[in-house]
């Protein structure tokens, strides 16, 4: 008989029910009209249908890279980046994943005065490249701000009689050093992602259920290039494009239900039945 020490220790170590497991199982009851029980207490898939039919195993996309770039920014923010000398506030835009992030503001700050000094108020990495190729007077100021993964940089408006309480800063926004794509580029690299998962995949393979969806949440620490197309601020699409990807997820069979969705807009794909269906979380779905 097992002891009651043992059995305590058992329970605790017992897997708890997580929000964002829980936020999308609601997303995935309401859509497929389908009630899920919490099913991993001590490994397997995270959810099961009370009839035994349905499996669902929760992950989510995020980049290492990115989330300590992010970390970094975060620190970076809170240092001093202000200068009194400044007649402007500058935004500056670099990639996610640039190394040495926290002393990036104060590093560039010396190289927008001079900007300044002589009259410039933008910068963009695509021409600088160009210019210091050239040879251009600029090119050593230019040279430094590309060495420091500034992508672009801009003044937000030159102010000779700024309030005396006011210092100028420089503010850090992060970009992605990638190309801006459509959805089926999205698409390829969280295939190339999952595909690599062999855990996930394994937890639905165990269940022999008749569906087994893998639900993935995308984050803000997920490649841009994979998150933008689901993004609440992705920009207006063009008339006649897709909302969703034009082809089939490249998956393991295993993977009969795929869920793409959001974490920051609740908006997603959701692949079944041999087509994509777009998602809204507070949209009212029906099952096809």
């Amino acid at each position: 008989m097992e002891s009651l020490a043992k059995h305590s220790r058992r329970l605790t170590t017992m897997n708890r029910e997580r929000p964002d497991e829980a936020r999308a199982r609601a997303v995935v009851e309401r859509v497929m009209d389908v009630s899920l029980e919490h099913a991993d207490k001590t490994g397997g898939v995270d959810y099961l249908s009370q009839d035994g039919t349905v499996a669902l195993e929760v992950t989510r996309f995020t980049d290492a890279d990115t989330r300590r770039g992010r970390a970094a920014a975060r620190s970076s923010r809170g240092s001093s980046a202000a200068s009194s000398r400044l007649r402007s506030c500058w935004v500056i835009m670099v990639p996610e994943t640039q190394p040495k992030m926290k002393s990036l503001v104060q590093g560039v700050l010396p190289h927008l005065l001079l900007l300044e000094g002589v009259g410039e108020t933008y910068f963009s990495s695509h021409q600088a490249t160009t210019y210091v190729q050239r040879g251009g007077p600029l090119s050593g100021v230019y040279e430094a701000l590309l060495q420091a993964g500034v992508k672009r940089a801009g003044a937000l408006g030159d102010d000779p009689t700024p309030e005396k309480s006011h210092i100028h800063r420089v503010v850090l926004s992060l970009g992605s050093s990638g190309t801006v794509r459509g959805n089926d580029e999205a698409l390829q690299g969280l295939e190339a992602e999952l595909n690599a998962r062999q855990d996930n995949l394994k937890k639905l393979s165990a269940t022999a259920t008749e569906e087994r969806h893998l639900f993935v949440w995308l984050d803000d620490d997920t490649p841009y290039e994979v998150a933008r197309p689901l993004r609440r601020l992705a920009p207006d699409r063009t008339p006649g494009e897709e909302m969703v990807p034009s082809r089939p997820p490249q998956l393991d069979p295993v993977v009969t239900h795929l869920w793409v969705v959001s974490e920051e807009s609740g908006r997603g794909w959701l692949w079944h039945r041999e087509i994509w269906t777009y998602l809204a979380e507070d949209d009212k779905q029906n099952r096809g």
